[in-house]
C-alpha cells in the first residue's frame, strides 16, 4: 500500500507541474509565412489566450514505442486529473455527471461506433498516432493529454464484430440513415449519406474499455495506478495538434496486472451464433469453444481481481489474454470462473511469475458476481 500511495503522490506531483509549466510558457514566433498555432491563438479573443503554445517535438522523442498490450487514449486536462485523483480510469455511469447524462446505457456496437452515445464504454486507440488525431478535430486551440496505456480488465474490439459478422452493423446503418434522412428533411438542411460503422470501425481500431453491463451489475473500471504508462502532452486545434517536448513526458511505474478479459457484445442469440461460429471459422478460437461475453465477464472479474491483483510483484511483462471457454460451459457458470483461473495459474507458471497465489480454486463452490454498491 506504502509503494502505491507514494508512486499516486509522485505522479500527481509531476501532473501538477506540467500543468503550472505550461500555463507560465510563452509563445514562440513562426518564421515562415504560414501562421503557427501560436500566431492563430493570439488573433483569438482574449478569454482565449490562456491557452499556452507548446515546443514542437518529432514524435519519435516521446517514448511512444509500440507494444502488443499497450494502448492509448486522449483525453482532455480535466479527465486526466479526475483519473489520478481518485485512481479510476472511467465515469460511473450511475453518477449524475453530464458525461454520464448524456449518453446511454448499451453495449450496442454499431452505435457506439456511429454515434458515440455508450457511457458503458470508453474508447482507446491501438496507435499513438490515432489518438493524437482527435486532438485537432476542434478549431478553437486546447491542450490535452495523450496516456499511454495497459490494457484494462475487460475490453473488447469493435472492428471484430463487424468482422465477425456484418449483418448487424449493415442493419443499423440501414436505420441510421433513415433517421438522419428525416432529420435533414425536418431542419431543411442538405443530406450527406453517413459511412457504415463496420468501415469506421476497421479505420478507427479502436480497442474499447467496457465500464459496467448496461444492467450496471459490475463495476470494471481499473486503478489508474494499473493502467498509466506515461503522459504526453498535446496542443491541438485549428485542424492540426503539435506534440509538448517541455517539460518531459510523465513516465509512470505502474503496478502490474498479467491478465486482461476480451469479451463480444452480441446485440442478440442470433448475433451471437453468428459471431461465434465466424470466430471458429477464422481460428480465432479453438474448435469445440466459444468466446466470452461480458456476462461471463462479471463472474470472472471479481474473482480475478481477488486472487491475481494488480501487483509490483509480478516480475514478467507478458499479459494473459482470456478470451474463450470450452462450448458446453453455460455462460457466467462457476465452471467457467474455474476454467479461467486453471488457465491463468497455468500461465503464469510458464512465464515464472513469483507472487505467492493460494489455489483454492478447485474447492470453492464459486458464486456469480454481485455487485459492489
Amino acid at each position: 500500500m506504502y509503494a502505491r500511495g507514494a508512486q499516486l503522490i509522485k505522479l500527481k506531483h509531476h501532473f501538477s507541474n506540467m500543468i503550472r509549466q505550461y500555463r507560465k510558457s510563452h509563445r514562440e514566433k513562426s518564421d515562415g509565412n504560414e501562421l503557427s498555432l501560436a500566431e492563430k491563438a493570439n488573433k483569438l479573443p482574449k478569454r482565449y489566450h490562456a491557452f499556452s503554445t507548446p515546443i514542437v517535438a518529432t514524435p519519435d522523442t516521446l517514448n511512444l514505442e509500440e507494444s502488443t498490450t499497450a494502448i492509448f487514449r486522449l483525453m482532455s486536462v480535466a479527465e486526466l486529473a479526475h483519473a489520478i485523483n481518485t485512481d479510476i480510469i472511467g465515469n460511473d455511469p450511475r453518477s449524475s455527471s453530464y458525461h454520464a447524462l448524456k449518453k446511454h446505457a448499451h453495449l450496442h456496437m454499431p452505435e457506439h461506433v456511429q454515434e458515440n452515445n455508450s457511457n458503458l464504454i470508453l474508447s482507446f486507440a491501438r496507435d499513438a498516432t490515432s489518438a493524437a488525431n482527435y486532438a485537432g478535430i476542434n478549431v478553437l486551440p486546447n491542450f490535452y493529454a495523450l496516456v499511454r496505456t495497459n490494457l484494462p480488465p475487460v475490453f473488447t474490439v469493435p472492428a471484430d464484430h463487424a468482422m465477425l459478422d456484418q449483418s448487424v452493423f449493415d442493419s443499423y446503418h440501414q436505420y441510421y440513415r433513415a433517421k438522419e434522412m428525416h432529420t435533414c428533411h425536418e431542419n431543411g438542411t442538405k443530406y450527406t449519406p453517413p459511412v457504415n460503422a463496420s468501415i469506421l470501425s476497421r479505420s478507427q481500431q479502436e480497442v474499447d474499455m467496457v465500464i459496467n453491463t448496461p444492467n450496471g451489475t459490475c463495476d470494471f473500471r481499473p486503478m489508474a495506478n494499473e493502467m498509466i504508462l506515461n503522459i504526453n502532452f498535446i496542443c491541438g486545434g485549428f485542424r492540426s495538434y503539435t506534440f509538448v517536448s517541455d517539460p518531459a513526458p510523465i513516465a509512470h511505474l505502474p503496478m502490474r496486472r498479467d491478465w486482461a478479459i476480451e469479451v463480444l457484445c452480441p446485440v442478440d442469440e442470433r448475433n451471437y451464433s453468428k459471431m461465434l461460429a465466424s470466430s471458429r471459422d477464422k481460428t480465432l478460437i479453438p474448435p469445440y469453444s466459444r468466446p466470452l461475453t461480458v456476462d461471463d465477464a462479471v463472474a470472472i472479474f471479481p474473482e480475478l481481481i481477488r486472487i491475481f491483483p494488480a501487483s509490483y510483484n509480478n516480475q514478467h511483462s507478458h499479459v494473459h489474454i482470456l478470451k474463450y471457454v470450452p462450448e458446453d460451459y453455460p455462460v457466467g457458470s462457476p465452471r467457467v470462473v474455474q476454467f479461467l483461473i486453471k488457465e491463468h495459474s497455468l500461465f503464469r507458471e510458464q512465464h515464472s511469475c513469483v507472487t505467492e497465489i493460494q489455489h483454492d480454486y478447485m474447492d470453492r463452490n464459486l458464486s456469480p458476481r454481485v455487485h459492489k454498491e
